[in-house]
C-alpha cells in the first residue's frame, strides 16, 4: 500500500448532484435504498472529474463494466494506495517494521498475476467451499448460541457480532491460519482499512500505522515459522514460481495472506450486516426464509447489488483512454462507484426494489469482472445464504430494535460497520428455545 496524493478539495462537480457529492457521500453511501441517494447517484455525469478526491469518477454500468474489463488500460496499480497522504511519522512507524505489500493480488496487472491469482483461487473453488460448509455451520451455531444467551439476559441482541465474527473464523480455516487471532482481527482490519482508505489527520496516522503493523508482523512470524513442507496454501505459495522463474519472497506471499485476510472476511462482514437489515426490515421475509418458504439466495444477490459491500474500486490509466465521451490522460486515478453502476436505471429497472428473481441478477458489479473478479465470489455467497438462513431458523420471530452506523469514520470503498440490534417479536415473548 502507497501512499497517493489527492487534490485540494473543490466544488464544481459538487453543485452537479447537490452537496452530497463529496467524499463522505462516496465512503459511506448508506442506506443506498433512499429515492434521494440514488437520484443523486443517477445525476452525477457518467465520467468526470472530481476535484475533493483527485480522481476521474465512473457512475454508469456499462461504463465501469468495460474498465474493469480492460485491465491492460485501467491498470489496478493504485488499488491499495493510502487515499490521504501518509505522514512522514505513520511512514516511518511503517518503514520501521518493514511494511510492504507489493503486487501480488488485487494491486498486480503484470504477468505474475494471473498464475498466482489461479492458485489461491483454488483454495476457494467449489470443492474447498463445500469442504469449509460444515465449518461455517459450527461457526454459525456457536455464534447463534452467544446470541440466544444475550436474548434471554438483556431481552436484545445484537447480530453484528455474527457477521463479524462467523467470517474471520472461516477465512482463516480456509486459509491455514491459526485461530488465535480471531479477538485482533477486526481491530487490526479495521485500522488498516482507515489508514489506507479514510481521511486520518497524522496524529491518527500514526496511532493506525502501530496497529496496522501489528498484523503484517502476525503473518510475517506465522509465514516464517511454518515448517518448510507445510500443506495448504502456504506450502503451495512457497512452491510457486513467478515468470522469471523465482519463488515467491516471505513478503510476497506475506503481502497474499495480507489481502486474503482482510478482504476474504471484511466484505462478507459487511454484506451479512446489510443482508440481516434488510431482511428484516421487509415484511414477514424473515419468518417465510425460517419457514424455507424462500430460498435466501436470490435476497443476497439483490442485496449485493443494491448495498455491495464495496461502493467503489480504484483503477490507474496506463496510457491516454477514452471512456463514456471523455478523455482520460495517462497516469490517470479513476474511482469506478460499483454502488452507482449497480443501481443504474438502464440496467437494472426500479433498481431501488429488491426483486430477487431478476432476470440479469447477476450482472451486478459487487464481486468485480473479468481477470480480477474476486477469487472468493462464490465462497461469500454460501457463507452468507448459510448464516442468514440459519439465523433465521434459529430465531424465526426477531424484528429489528435499532440499527446503527457505528463510530468507524467514512472509508472509500468499504462500508462502514453497522449494530443491527434485534429483539423477539411480542406475540412469542421470547427467542425460540
Amino acid at each position: 500500500m502507497r501512499a497517493e496524493p489527492v487534490a485540494q478539495p473543490g466544488t464544481a462537480v459538487a453543485a452537479l448532484a447537490g452537496d452530497a457529492c463529496d467524499f463522505h457521500f462516496f465512503a459511506d453511501p448508506a442506506p443506498l435504498t433512499s429515492t434521494e441517494r440514488l437520484r443523486h447517484l443517477a445525476a452525477l455525469p457518467p465520467v468526470h472529474f472530481h476535484d475533493e478526491l483527485g480522481m476521474w469518477v465512473v457512475t454508469k454500468h456499462d461504463l465501469v463494466r468495460s474498465a474493469l474489463l480492460d485491465s491492460d488500460t485501467f491498470r489496478p496499480d493504485n488499488v491499495l494506495s493510502a487515499v490521504t497522504r501518509l505522514s512522514w511519522r505513520s511512514l516511518r512507524v511503517l518503514a520501521k517494521s518493514k511494511f510492504d505489500l507489493p503486487p501480488t493480488l488485487a494491486n498486480n496487472g503484470g504477468a505474475d498475476h494471473l498464475p498466482l491469482r489461479r492458485l489461491v483461487g483454488s483454495y476457494f473453488d467449489n470443492s474447498h467451499v463445500a469442504a469449509a460448509l460444515p465449518l461455517i455451520t459450527r461457526y454459525t451455531d456457536e455464534a447463534l448460541d452467544a446470541v440466544q444467551d444475550e436474548l434471554r439476559a438483556t431481552g436484545r441482541a445484537d447480530l453484528w457480532a455474527i457477521a463479524r465474527d462467523v467470517p474471520i473464523r472461516t477465512v482463516l480455516a480456509m486459509t491455514g491460519m491459526p485461530g488465535t487471532a480471531v479477538p485482533d482481527l477486526a481491530r487490526w482490519t479495521w485500522a488498516a482499512l482507515e489508514l489506507f482508505w479514510g481521511r486520518p489527520d497524522d496524529d491518527r496516522q500514526q496511532e493506525l500505522a502501530s496497529v496496522s503493523v501489528e498484523l503484517f508482523a502476525w503473518l510475517s512470524e506465522f509465514v516464517r515459522s511454518r515448517p518448510a513442507d507445510e500443506p495448504g496454501l502456504l506450502g503451495a505459495l512457497r512452491r510457486h514460481r513467478k515468470a522469471d522463474g523465482q519463488p515467491l519472497t516471505v513478503t510476497e506471499i506475506v503481502a497474499v495472506y495480507y489481502f486474503l485476510v482482510i478482504a476474504g472476511q471484511v466484505t462478507t462482514t459487511q454484506l451479512l450486516g446489510s443482508l440481516f437489515r434488510r431482511v428484516l426490515g421487509a415484511e414477514s421475509l424473515w419468518a417465510r426464509i425460517a419457514a424455507g418458504r424462500e430460498d435466501p439466495a436470490g435476497w443476497t444477490e439483490e442485496v449485493l447489488r443494491q448495498e455491495p459491500p464495496l461502493t467503489t474500486w480504484r483503477r490507474m490509466t496506463s496510457r491516454p483512454a477514452q471512456l463514456g465521451g471523455s478523455e482520460i490522460p495517462a497516469g490517470a486515478s479513476v474511482l469506478l462507484v460499483l454502488a452507482a453502476a449497480n443501481n443504474d436505471a438502464d440496467v437494472f429497472p426500479d433498481p431501488e426494489r429488491l426483486c430477487p428473481h431478476r432476470d440479469n441478477a447477476r450482472r451486478h458489479l459487487a464481486f468485480g469482472v473479468g481477470k480480477h473478479l474476486c477469487v472468493g465470489a462464490q465462497f461469500a455467497r454460501v457463507e452468507a445464504n448459510t448464516v442468514l438462513s440459519r439465523t433465521c431458523a434459529q430465531f424465526p420471530d426477531l424484528r429489528l430494535a435499532r440499527v446503527t452506523a457505528s463510530d468507524q469514520p467514512p472509508l472509500l470503498s468499504f462500508r462502514r460497520p453497522e449494530s443491527v440490534l434485534v429483539e423477539p417479536t411480542p406475540r412469542t415473548g421470547g427467542a425460540r428455545p
